[in-house]
Order: structure tokens, then C-alpha cells, then sequence
């Protein structure tokens, strides 16, 4: 199995920090190229001059050959030929996937989008270094030590940071880990911003509202900022083949822009961290982890509609929208599903107005947090009941006298649809949580 590790990278010398720069920069040079290649070859086919282009990476590898031997492009044989080619290999996948229709099609780089490259192959580390081809060796260093050293290095990715920082996440090729069953088992509940389990209890993230605030000042700051145009060597504005003048940052939106980009980072790495803690603190625990098969992805549609047929409850479902991105229920889904012995997922419906007591399905039991059954009068937190069904439910459980057998079949008997598309069911018990 592949498993990663991020390590952070010292260039050490200024010379060293220039050429990883410069190979960043070669491969973002090619990325603007292909696309330019790609759209004059559609160009010239719709108006009948040429075949129709198949950018495949193994075309796209034969006309770099040729660009990396023209006369004006020698520069680049001063940079690693695999590391620069790899970049068409990304351009390849991402053309496949916005002619599939899963994504948008590739659009230009500019250098404040970031450096990075990818070191496809041969990956070598020893005695805590990298060597990147024609750069030398790079010191890399990681927290708490290397986890994988004992793997196969297959691929390394560099990254500069907007801090300013370099970074090497590879990827190791280890062998599979046999994981124990003790027998346990949980269920898990997700909700906005914290996660309810049968021990019983809610694991909530941790409190950045003190972060938050300060992103909100910054990026106001920076939305007053100017950008400035692009010069040429003769002081005159860069324009676009359309005429459009191309604009920067000017240095203080640059140096809000670097302030607004580390406060985003240490957000993601505090959200991240807790994810990882909680998935560790599972899997070590139970066997088996039950949790719900959510359609996170229609769940997050917006719910803002037309001016003809406009939404309902924009601002609650927006409210929802941004809890769902921010807890990462699939990447704490993806954690479970590689750190756990098993992970059992199961249908949400109901699960939210069902009681784990009686099994009595009603809209009335659920209450913002609070569940009490209108039949028996079972009282308690509304998501560690959810955590009980889904548990029940995963395990295979029959419940008291198969009351849980409701769950399956929702109120009233009626079966619950198998069609994705079809959005009421699917979050019918998450947006009663919220009185969307």
C-alpha cells in the first residue's frame, strides 16, 4: 500500500533556493505553454487547417523533446528533463477530466499561484536529505521522525508555501498492515463541527474563532489593496492576446495576501490535526466503526435556485454548507477507512428520528439537539441516538423485538429511494438537526 509523509525542506543556500525555484518556475512555463499549444490547435482545426489535438501525455512528451532543443528554449537543458516533462503529464489528466466533464479545463499559472514540482521517479533520500536532480542535495527534516523509512520511496512532490517555506511530501510504497479486530464496535455520528459516538459522547473540533476573526481583518485589509500593472522592459503594461492589461499584487496586497494565506494553513492544519486524533483514537479502540454513507457532495448543493423558482432557507443551507466543508466528513471517512480494521457504512435515513430504545420513527421526537420518543419518552442528546442507530444498524443488530427495522424501510413502511439524485432523503435527517 502507498502511504505519504510531508517533510519540511531546508534549501540552506541561496543558491539552492534559486534553482528549485527555477525548476517551480520551468514547470509552470510549460504548463502555460501546452495550454497555448492546445488552444491554437483547436483554433486552427475548428477553422479547418488541422487535425482535431489529442493532448496525451506521450504527444505532449514529444513536443517538449522538441521544445527543450529549440534555440530559444535552451535554458531549460539546465533544468532536470523528468521534473519539467511531469508537469504535461498533470495537464494530460486534468484535459481527460474536463473532457469527462468531471472539472473545469486548465487554465494559465502566474507565479503567485505558488511553486511546486514533482519528482515522478527515483526518488532517492539518505541520512536526511533529498537529492533533486541538478539542484543536489536538499536537507529535509520531519517532527517525530519518519514513520515509512522502511518503505520504497515512489514520488516526491516540493512545494513553497506562501510563508515562504519549502516542503517535500512523499509517497511510500510499505507493506500492508495487518489490522486486528478486537470485536468492538462504534458508531459515529457526524455533525456540524463535532462528531457523536456510543461510548456515549461528542468529540467537538477545536475553538478557532480567534483565527477566524483575525483572517476576516486581514482579508478585508487586502481586499483594499491594489494590484498594479505588469511592465515590460520598456515601462509599458503587459496585455493579454485580447488587449486586457495584466495586473500583480502590489507589495503591501502581496504582504497581506502572505498573512491571509498562513492564517489559512494553520486553520487547515488545527482542522486536519483533530481529524487525524479522532480517526487514531477510534481505530485503535474498536474493530469495526460504523458511520453513514452520506452523498456529501449533493448534500453541499446550494440551495439558492433561480430568479424564477428562487431557494428556501438560503442562508440556514449556506449556514450547513460550510459546516460540512469545514468539519471534512470525507476526510475523516477516507482516515477511518485506512487506519480502521473495518469501517461499515450504512444508509442515514431516519437514523436522526428514529429512538434506539423503541425504535418509534416521528419527525415530533427530534428537537434541535435534543430527542425525546414520543413513545416511550426516552430522552437524551439527539446525535449520540443517531450514533445508537447507525450503530445498530452497521452491526446488524435486531434492536428490541427488530424495532430497528423501521430505520430501514423510514416511516410508514415506505421504502427509501436508491436514486443519488434524489436529495430528500439522503439529508432529510441532517437538516432536521439544524430546523433547515
Amino acid at each position: 500500500m502507498i502511504r505519504s509523509s510531508v517533510y519540511r525542506l531546508y534549501p540552506g543556500t541561496l543558491r539552492r533556493a534559486q534553482l528549485l525555484s527555477g525548476v517551480a518556475g520551468a514547470n509552470r512555463y510549460v504548463w502555460n505553454w501546452a495550454i497555448g499549444q492546445n488552444r491554437d490547435a483547436m483554433k486552427a482545426y475548428e477553422e479547418g487547417k488541422g487535425e482535431k489535438p489529442s493532448p496525451t501525455f506521450f504527444t505532449l512528451g514529444l513536443e517538449f523533446t522538441r521544445l527543450r532543443n529549440s534555440e530559444d528554449h535552451e535554458w531549460l537543458k539546465a533544468l532536470p528533463y523528468a521534473e519539467v516533462r511531469y508537469v504535461l503529464k498533470r495537464y494530460a489528466d486534468a484535459m481527460r477530466e474536463a473532457r469527462k466533464g468531471r472539472r473545469g479545463f486548465p487554465k494559465f499559472k502566474h507565479k503567485e499561484d505558488g511553486d511546486s514540482f514533482t519528482i515522478p521517479q527515483n526518488v532517492r533520500i539518505e541520512n536526511s536529505g533529498l537529492y533533486v536532480t541538478k539542484v543536489g542535495w536538499v536537507p529535509i527534516h520531519r517532527q517525530g521522525g519518519d514513520p515509512w523509512a522502511h518503505g520504497e520511496a515512489k514520488q516526491a512532490v516540493v512545494v513553497k508555501h506562501p510563508n515562504g517555506k519549502w516542503y517535500v511530501s512523499v509517497s511510500w510504497e510499505v507493506p500492508d498492515a495487518e489490522l486486528e479486530d478486537n470485536g468492538e464496535a462504534v458508531g459515529l455520528d457526524m455533525g456540524k463541527w463535532n462528531v457523536a459516538t456510543t461510548e456515549p459522547d461528542r468529540i467537538f473540533m477545536p475553538d478557532i474563532s480567534r483565527l477566524e476573526t483575525k483572517l476576516k481583518r486581514h482579508k478585508r485589509k487586502m481586499s483594499r489593496r491594489q494590484r498594479v500593472p505588469l511592465l515590460d522592459a520598456d515601462g509599458e503594461p503587459k496585455r493579454t492576446r485580447r488587449g486586457k492589461a495584466i495586473t500583480v499584487n502590489s507589495h503591501r496586497r502581496e504582504k497581506e495576501r502572505r498573512i491571509v494565506a498562513k492564517l489559512y494553513r494553520r486553520i487547515a492544519h488545527i482542522r486536519d490535526n483533530w481529524r487525524h486524533h479522532v480517526s487514531r483514537g477510534l481505530a485503535g479502540r474498536f474493530g469495526t466503526v460504523c458511520v453513514e454513507d452520506l452523498k456529501i457532495r449533493n448534500m453541499m448543493k446550494s440551495a439558492r435556485g433561480t430568479v424564477e423558482k428562487p431557494g428556501k432557507n438560503v442562508k440556514a443551507k449556506s449556514s450547513l454548507n460550510r459546516g460540512i466543508s469545514e468539519s471534512g466528513w470525507g476526510r475523516l471517512r477516507w482516515m477511518l477507512d485506512y487506519k480502521a480494521h473495518r469501517v461499515e457504512k450504512v444508509n442515514p435515513a431516519y437514523t436522526s428520528q428514529t429512538c434506539h430504545q423503541c425504535g418509534h420513527v416521528a419527525e415530533e421526537n427530534r428537537r434541535k439537539e435534543r430527542f425525546k420518543c414520543v413513545s416511550c419518552g426516552y430522552a437524551g442528546n439527539a446525535d449520540i441516538n443517531a450514533a445508537f442507530n447507525i450503530l445498530a444498524l452497521g452491526t446488524g443488530a435486531a434492536g428490541q423485538g427488530g424495532a430497528f427495522a423501521s430505520v430501514r424501510a423510514g416511516p410508514s413502511g415506505l421504502a427509501r429511494s436508491s436514486d443519488p439524485d434524489d436529495l430528500s432523503m439522503d439529508i432529510q435527517g441532517l437538516l432536521a438537526d439544524y430546523c433547515i
